[in-house]
């Protein structure tokens, strides 16, 4: 369970709005995926990345999705289906996320909700792990808190010459 991504930032608030330089909705992204030992290479399935626009608790926020796809070849070796979602506001700060992953003939599913009372940070995350068990956890901080997607959209805006 790692889809929770806590990053010191002491300068910011917690809730680390940024300003966002690098994208807008509309993008699409599809790459392939291959398996690669020394010399082998092996196509293994695709990614598809999209990023729009839609509402989140009647308000305007970004939808960043991502699935992860393997195909036939390497489903007889091991089965991937990942399919990952993120909602950001516009300033990218991470409001909902949700991973759902079948790996092998695993399938678990991650949910983060964020919330932001009183200049704290506020993660509620559910678990459901290989065994069809639940498990929840809370976390409260000062620093901001990111999960796979919105920590993408954020290092995406950052500019390297600073």
């Amino acid at each position: 369970m790692a889809s929770v991504v806590c990053c010191p930032l002491s300068t910011l608030h917690a809730q680390c709005p940024t300003e966002n330089t690098a994208f807008r909705a509309g993008e699409r992204l599809t790459y392939d995926l291959y398996f690669h030992w020394k010399f082998i290479w092996v196509k293994c399935g695709a990614a598809h990345y999209t990023m729009k626009a839609s509402t989140y608790q009647g308000k305007s926020i970004l939808r960043n999705d991502l699935l992860f796809t393997s195909n036939k070849r390497c489903d007889a070796v091991f089965t991937m289906r990942d399919t990952l979602i993120s909602y950001i506001t516009p300033k990218l700060v991470p409001l909902y996320f949700r991973k759902g992953s079948l790996e092998g003939k695993h399938y678990t599913v991650d949910e983060v909700w964020y919330t932001y009372p009183n200049g704290k940070s506020h993660v509620k995350q559910h678990f459901l792990n290989r065994h069809g068990e639940w498990s929840e956890h809370h976390h409260e901080s000062d620093d901001c808190n990111y999960d796979m997607l919105s920590i993408l959209s954020l290092a995406r805006s950052f500019n390297p010459t600073r």
